[in-house]
């Protein structure tokens, strides 16, 4: 049992995502892109492409959070 939340951000820079990293530390969270990455310092687990069909963006999100064992497909 646990708790998965999932939160967006639009618009997020390095600066706001290092204050969401001072609050919650960066071993509990991954960070999914959507779109254009713009983060210059910011590590992001994974980069989907806007116009990808949603099927395929949710795979690779299942397939983040199962190979990071938070979730089993």
């Amino acid at each position: 049992a646990g708790l998965l939340v999932l939160a967006t951000a639009s618009n997020l820079n390095d600066e706001e995502l290092a204050l969401l990293q001072e609050v919650c530390s960066r071993e509990s969270m991954l960070i999914v892109n959507v779109g254009p990455n713009e983060f210059r310092q910011g590590i992001v687990d994974l980069d989907l492409k806007a116009e990808d069909p949603l099927e395929r963006n949710v795979g690779k999100v299942l397939t983040l959070l199962e190979t990071n064992g938070l979730f089993k497909v």
